[in-house]
């Protein structure tokens, strides 16, 4: 097991994702790969609000799941945010935005 497989399983999920039309965008992940926190980008607050008050999470963290404990995986936690927020709080640079932002 490496990064790179975590990488590869991670991209699945996002493409998934991506097809829910949700306004799901993009994800990542930091931190060591056995243990990641995973955040999951939508384009707009609006989206993002949308996907949550739906339960479209559950779904998608039971997609990570799935993938995570065939690698012997344990998620951190799960963020969401959206392209809208990282834009207005830090200028659109996500490496400021994820040093500095508290998910919720």
């Amino acid at each position: 097991m490496s990064e790179k497989k975590l990488i590869e399983a991670l991209t699945a999920v996002c493409e998934w994702a991506k097809s829910e039309s949700v306004g799901f965008e993009w994800l990542t992940h930091e931190g060591h790969w056995r243990r990641p926190e995973i955040i999951a980008v939508f384009k707009t607050e609006k989206q993002k609000s949308g996907a949550l008050s739906t339960n479209w999470n559950q779904a998608f963290e039971h997609e990570l799941d799935n993938v995570c404990s065939e690698l012997k995986v344990h998620i951190k936690r799960v963020c969401y945010d959206s392209e809208q927020a990282c834009s207005a709080q830090s200028n659109g640079n996500w490496e400021r935005h994820l040093k500095r932002r508290a998910f919720h």
